[in-house]
Parts: structure tokens; sequence; C-alpha cells
């Protein structure tokens, strides 16, 4: 995986903060990292969409999706 995710863990990081530092349940981890991995789904697409309309080749030096065979 080429990013570091840093927004998706943002999202669980933000959530403990809002808390006032109290621990989160099972359920408040599970909905916090749900919506981390929207918002990385999210910036993916972008991405994307940005290549597309930019028409190009490469994103951080490997091909870039679209691009590749059988897409």
């Amino acid at each position: 995986m080429a990013g570091k995710l840093n927004r998706g863990m943002s999202v669980i990081e933000s959530y403990r903060l809002l808390k006032d530092g109290r621990e989160l349940n099972d359920d408040e981890i599970f909905l916090a990292s749900a919506l981390g991995w929207c918002i990385e789904w999210l910036q993916a697409h972008f991405l994307v969409m940005d290549d597309i309309m930019d028409n190009s080749h490469t994103r951080r030096g490997q091909p870039c999706w679209f691009r590749l065979p059988n897409v």
C-alpha cells in the first residue's frame, strides 16, 4: 500500500480526543475505523479521478491504476 493511511488513522485518534481520553468501546472503535476507511477510499477516488483527468501515466513512481492491463 503506497499511502501512510494518515487520514483514516486520524479519525480514530480524533474520536478518542473528542471522548476526553476515555477508552473507546468495541462499537466505537468499529464505527471510527469504518469512517476512517471511507475517508481513505474517498481520497483514493479523488487521486484516480485526478490521474484520469490529467491523463497521467504514473503516481508515486508506479503506473496509474487505470493504465494497468485488464482494467
